[in-house]
């Protein structure tokens, strides 16, 4: 556990840096040659500081809800929405990020209605993280999907979110959603701090749902989210 925490540090110091670096380096590009940009390429550099201040964001609420969940200060504020249109929004978010590596999102099936009491903000964070590994892990020409359906019979929703990636080794899928774990093709491969799918699976859990994976390597990875569907009785889930 040592060690694996030494490599988060180091890990979240690159993840930090990475992106400071690019807005530091774009906004002096907007600056030094501003008379000389038209509209359309100004538009580009802003946008390239404002993906990079998204990546920030991520990276710090993570570690953030990782030190609330072990103090117990995660508060879930529930409200009834709508799961479909939410994931459909969170979906564009990424379609600049995607377009950049030459993949596809894909609407899989956001079945329209589809209603669950829980913290909008934190079922937010589940979905960007998913979407981000997914995109991450994904090479140029591949898809990543997501869908949203509702299982009546079973009181639950589901979330889906797969992609066309590398696919996860059969050794590495039962530490998956174990903090700081990194797989050993994510390590060698693809920056990260392993901590997006550890607070996936806490903050779903909080929830009194559950997350799983499927995978094959060189076929892709789905991973499903179940969330009790309906507002409980007295303020309590039952599964």
């Amino acid at each position: 556990m040592d060690r694996l925490k030494t490599m988060f540090v180091s890990n979240v110091s690159h993840e930090l840096r990475t992106p400071i670096t690019i807005i530091k380096l774009t906004v002096s590009n907007f600056l030094q040659y501003y008379a000389r940009l038209n509209d359309q390429k100004k538009i580009e550099l802003l946008e390239t500081v404002r993906r990079q201040a998204d990546i920030l964001h991520r990276l710090i609420e993570n570690i953030l809800t990782l030190s609330r969940l072990d103090t117990g200060k995660v508060f879930l504020k529930k409200i009834e929405f709508d799961l479909a249109a939410f994931c459909r929004t969170l979906l564009s978010e990424f379609a600049l990020a995607a377009a950049e590596k030459d993949i596809s999102l894909i609407d899989d099936g956001l079945q329209e209605g589809t209603t669950v009491w829980a913290d909008q903000e934190r079922m937010g964070q589940v979905v960007r993280n998913l979407l981000s590994n997914a995109i991450k892990f994904t090479s140029a020409g591949g898809k990543v999907m997501i869908a949203v359906r509702s299982r009546e019979e079973e009181g639950l929703v589901e979330i889906q979110v797969s992609d066309t990636g590398s696919g996860i080794s059969p050794r590495d899928q039962p530490h998956l959603f174990e903090r700081f774990y990194r797989g050993e093709a994510a390590a060698r491969d693809v920056p990260g701090t392993g901590l997006g799918l550890a607070i996936v699976k806490e903050i779903v859990e909080e929830h009194g749902g559950n997350v799983s994976v499927e995978s094959e390597l060189g076929v892709g990875s789905t991973f499903t989210v179940l969330l009790p569907g309906r507002r409980p009785e007295n303020g309590l889930w039952s599964l």
